[in-house]
C-alpha cells in the first residue's frame, strides 16, 4: 500500500502554529517517527506513533483528522473493522474539538457513507460543502447518496459541480450521463459525455454510452460515429470488441448503410458460425447490395441449418425472394412471397403485418410486370380496401389498373385521394405521369407546375417528373428548362445532372450529352448510371467503342443484375463485331427482363448479323408483342417487313 498523501502535508504541520498547551514537542515527534514509517509501508507502526503523538497532544483537532485518514486508509487495505470503528470516533472527536474542519467533515460523511448510515453521511457531506464549496470529493459521495434517495436534480447538481472541481474526473462524467439519460434528458447526457470526450478521447465508457444514447434516440449516424472512434486494440476484454463490432455492424444495417455493414458480419460470423442471427443478417445485407447469388446461398444454408427466431426467420423469406427477383428468377421468387404471405396471414402481429403486406405487394408487382394485369388489380384492391388511406397501395393500384386498360379508374382514383391529400408530392407526381401516359399532357403538366408555385418540394423529385412528362411528348425545351428551375433549388443534384444529360440525348444532340455525362462523372466518377448511360449511347452511335466498352464493364461490375447494363454490354460487343459475347449478355439481359422490347430488337439485330433468319424474326415479333411505345412499335414492324425481302 502506498504512503498516504496525508503524510506528505506533514511538512506543512511543521511550520504551523504550535497546536496549544499540551505536549507539543511529544506529539511533533511521535508525528515524525510515524510519517518516516509509513515511507517504509510500516502502517501498523505508523498507526501507533499517530496514537502516541495523539495521547500527547489529544486536543488538536488536525492531528486527529490526519489519524482518523491514516486508520480508515488501514482498513481499506485491510478490511480491519477495528480500525474503521476507530476511524469513525477520531473523525467525531475531530469534528468535536474543531466543528469548522471540512475534511473532518468529509471524512466522516465517506465513513458514514461506508456504513449505510446514508442519512447521517449526507448531513455531514452538506457540512463539508458549505464550510469547503471546492471540495471534490465532498460533491462526490453527496451525488451518490442523493441518487440513492432518489433525489435526481440535487444528484445531477452535485455531479456538474464535480466535474466543474475536477474536469479529468472522467468516470463522473459516465455517471452524470447515465443519471440524465435516465431522467429522459438524452440531450444533456450526450452534452456530458462530449465534455468527457474533450478531456479524455476515445475513452471506452464514454464513447460507448455515447453510441447507445445515440442509437436509441433514433441518431444512427452519430451512434455509428462513436463506435468507429472507439480503438478496438485498446481494449483488454475480446467480449468488449466483440459487442461494440456488433453493435456497430447492427447500426450500420439500421441506417442502409449496407456495404459497410457486410464485412464486418462476415467477419463476426466467421468468429461465431453457429449465430444463426448473424448469417441472417449477412444474407440480408448481401440482398441489400445486390449480391443475390451469395445471398441465395447464405439465406438457404441459415434455414437448412435451423429455423432461427421468427423475426429474422421471416426477415429471411423476404430477402431470399428479393435475392431470386434479382436473379431473374421470379417464379421461385413467387413461390417464396407466397409461402411467407402464408406464415404471415392473417397479419395479426404489427411485425407479421409489415411481411403480409410487403409479400403481397410484391406478388402484385410479379404479376404486372408479368402482364397478368387483372391478377395485380386483385391484389392492390384488396391491399387498398384494407387500409384505403395507405396512398402508396392507392398509386400501384391506379397504375396496375391503367395496364390493364382502365385508365379512366385509375386516374379517378389519383384524383380523389389527391382531393384529401392535396399536399402529398409522390401522389401529385403520380397522377401527372397518370395523365401523361393517358395522353392528356397539358393536364399533367399543370398538376406539377402548379403545386410547385404553392408549394416549394423537399426533394428534386417533382422536377425530374416534370422533365420525363416534357421529354415523353417530345417537348425537350421545356424538359430542359424544368430542370433548370430544379437546379435553382437542388444546385449539386446529381439526379438533375444525369436527367439534363439524358434529355440531351433523347433530342438527338449527343455532342452536348457526351459532354454532361462526362461532367458528372468528374463529379462522381462511379456513377454508374451515368457510366452505362454514356458507354450505351457512344456504342450506339458506333464511336469510341472500346472506352463504350470500359464505361459499361465498370458500370456492369457495380450492379451485375441490372438487365439494362448487361443489354449496354451485350450492344457494345455486337457494335464491336464480337457477336459470341454479345449474344451472351443479351440473353442475360433477357433473362433478367423478360418483358423488355428494346432487348429483344437488340437480340434480332444480333441473329441478323449472324444470318439466323428465323431466330431474328421471333425476336421482332417479341419485340413487337411487348412494345408500349409507338416508335419501339414501328421499327419491329419496319424490320420485320425487311427480313421479308
Amino acid at each position: 500500500m502506498k504512503a498516504s498523501l496525508a503524510w506528505l502535508c506533514l511538512l506543512t504541520l511543521m511550520i504551523a502554529p504550535l497546536w496549544g498547551q499540551d505536549d507539543v514537542a511529544t506529539s511533533y515527534y511521535h508525528f515524525s517517527r510515524a510519517y518516516l514509517r509509513s515511507l517504509d509501508h510500516d502502517f501498523r507502526g505508523a498507526l501507533e506513533e499517530v496514537q502516541r503523538a495523539v495521547d500527547a497532544n489529544p486536543s488538536d483537532s488536525g492531528l486527529r483528522l490526519q489519524y482518523a485518514k491514516l486508520l480508515f486508509q488501514v482498513f481499506q487495505a485491510d478490511r480491519d473493522l477495528k480500525m474503521f470503528e476507530q476511524a469513525t470516533q477520531q473523525a467525531e472527536k475531530a469534528i468535536e474539538l474543531d466543528g469548522g474542519n471540512a475534511e473532518a467533515h468529509l471524512l466522516l460523511g465517506q465513513i458514514y457513507y461506508r456504513l449505510q448510515r446514508l442519512e447521517e453521511a449526507i448531513g455531514q457531506l452538506e457540512e463539508a460543502v458549505s464550510l469547503d464549496p471546492d471540495s471534490y470529493l465532498a460533491h462526490y459521495y453527496a451525488a451518490n447518496i442523493y441518487m440513492t434517495r432518489g433525489d435526481n436534480e440535487k444528484a445531477v447538481e452535485a455531479f456538474r459541480n464535480v466535474v466543474r472541481l475536477r474536469p479529468t474526473a472522467t468516470q463522473v462524467y459516465h455517471l452524470l450521463a447515465s443519471l440524465l439519460n435516465e431522467l429522459d434528458r438524452p440531450a444533456e447526457a450526450v452534452e456530458a459525455l462530449e465534455d468527457g470526450l474533450q478531456v479524455s478521447p476515445g475513452e471506452f465508457s464514454l464513447l460507448e454510452m455515447l453510441a447507445r444514447i445515440h442509437r436509441d434516440q433514433g441518431r444512427f449516424e452519430e451512434a455509428i460515429e462513436a463506435y468507429q472512434a472507439i480503438e478496438l486494440e485498446a481494449l483488454a476484454d475480446p467480449d468488449e470488441s466483440t459487442e461494440v463490432r456488433q453493435n456497430l455492424a447492427r447500426l450500420l444495417y439500421a441506417a442502409g448503410r449496407y456495404e459497410e455493414a457486410l464485412p464486418l458480419m462476415l467477419q463476426l460470423s466467421e468468429e461465431n458460425p453457429d449465430s444463426l442471427a448473424m448469417r441472417s443478417f449477412v444474407g440480408v445485407c448481401q440482398t441489400e447490395t445486390r449480391r443475390f447469388e451469395e445471398a441465395v446461398e447464405t439465406l438457404r444454408a441459415v434455414e437448412a441449418d435451423g429455423r432461427p427466431p421468427l423475426p429474422l426467420h421471416l426477415n429471411n423469406l423476404y430477402s431470399l425472394a428479393r435475392a431470386l427477383e434479382g436473379l431473374g428468377d421470379r417464379e421461385e421468387a413467387g413461390q417464396v412471397f407466397v409461402r411467407l404471405k402464408e406464415e404471415t396471414s392473417p397479419g395479426e402481429n404489427p411485425a407479421d403485418k409489415g411481411y403480409y403486406d410487403a409479400a403481397r405487394i410484391h406478388l402484385g408487382l410479379l404479376a404486372q410486370r408479368a402482364r397478368r394485369y387483372d391478377e395485380a388489380v386483385e391484389i392492390f384492391q384488396e391491399l387498398v380496401e384494407e387500409n384505403p388511406q395507405d396512398t402508396r397501395n392507392v398509386i400501384w393500384l391506379a397504375f396496375a389498373l391503367k395496364d390493364a386498360g382502365q385508365g379512366q379508374r385509375a386516374m379517378a382514383l389519383t384524383s380523389e385521394l389527391l382531393d384529401k391529400n392535396a399536399r402529398d408530392w409522390d401522389l401529385r407526381v403520380s397522377h401527372a405521369q397518370l395523365l401523361s401516359d393517358l395522353d392528356r399532357y397539358q393536364q399533367a403538366v399543370e398538376v406539377i407546375d402548379a403545386a410547385l408555385r404553392s408549394d416549394p418540394p423537399e426533394s428534386e423529385s417533382p422536377y425530374l417528373a416534370l422533365n420525363q412528362i416534357h421529354s415523353d411528348h417530345q417537348q425537350f425545351g421545356d424538359a430542359l428548362e424544368a430542370l433548370q428551375e430544379g437546379f435553382q433549388r437542388f444546385p449539386a443534384s446529381d439526379a438533375l445532372f444525369f436527367q439534363r444529360a439524358a434529355t440531351y440525348e433523347r433530342q438527338k444532340d449527343f455532342e452536348q450529352a457526351e459532354e454532361e455525362f462526362r461532367q458528372l462523372l468528374r463529379r462522381d466518377p462511379d456513377n454508374h448510371s451515368a457510366l452505362n448511360y454514356l458507354g450505351y449511347m457512344l456504342a450506339d452511335q458506333g464511336v469510341k467503342l472500346d472506352e463504350a466498352l470500359s464505361l459499361i464493364k465498370r458500370a456492369v461490375e457495380a450492379d451485375p443484375y441490372n438487365g439494362a447494363y448487361l443489354d449496354s454490354l451485350g450492344w457494345a460487343y455486337f457494335r464491336l463485331g464480337k457477336l459470341d459475347l454479345a449474344h451472351k449478355y443479351l440473353l442475360e439481359a433477357i433473362r433478367l427482363n423478360e418483358h423488355d422490347p428494346v432487348l429483344f430488337e437488340h437480340l434480332g439485330d444480333l441473329y441478323v448479323e449472324m444470318e439466323n433468319v428465323e431466330k431474328a424474326r421471333e425476336s421482332y415479333q417479341t419485340s413487337l408483342k411487348y412494345a408500349t411505345e409507338e416508335d419501339e412499335r414501328e421499327r419491329a414492324q419496319k424490320k420485320l417487313r425487311e427480313l421479308l425481302r
